[in-house]
């Protein structure tokens, strides 16, 4: 029997994905154990495969430049500027109208609560109220808490795969 709150895998079949399989396999091999626990390994050496996959998708695209005429910089911006506007729609309804967020929505809320930009992209002149709100209206989507709880007990900042100062600032 495994104690509420820890990883479950339910379905063991091969998704023919190689990808998705080795993280499938990854979180099966750490069965009963907290979701932060999880974190770590399910996210090794995936960056690269999942960024080519947005890529070769169209979803972004590779910008190489350079800061100061120094030093290089590759980021993955959006390519379609909807993806985040549809994003950003619903991280409003639940912010500001007290919406009950959709997993997806919950999820990148706690990303944004534990990377502290979420009044970046919901600006306040309240960030502890904002946060305060936001917390109580995610904490009963088990994702959303196990996401912020991995992040936070790992000390670990938002950044890799979402261009995120391109979703702020668009």
């Amino acid at each position: 029997m495994i104690q509420p709150g820890r990883v479950l895998v339910r379905g063991t079949m091969p998704t023919g994905d190689a990808l998705v399989d080795t993280a499938l396999h990854r979180v099966r091999t750490h069965q009963g154990a907290e979701p932060s626990t999880v974190i770590g390994p399910l996210s090794k050496g995936t960056r690269t495969a999942v960024l080519e996959r947005l890529t070769g998708s169209g979803i972004v695209r590779v910008s190489n430049r350079t800061v100061l005429g120094l030093f290089p910089v590759r980021s993955w911006p959006l390519v379609l500027p909807w993806h985040a506007a549809r994003a950003k729609l619903a991280v409003q309804a639940t912010v500001e109208h007290g919406s009950s967020p959709d997993t997806e929505t919950a999820m990148l809320i706690s990303l944004l609560l534990a990377g502290g930009v979420l009044h970046k992209v919901r600006p306040t002149t309240d960030r502890r109220a904002q946060t305060v709100r936001v917390q109580q209206l995610v904490q009963d989507n088990w994702i959303a808490l196990a996401t912020r709880k991995a992040l936070q007990d790992r000390g670990a900042v938002v950044a890799g795969l979402v261009d995120l100062p391109g979703f702020i600032g668009s």
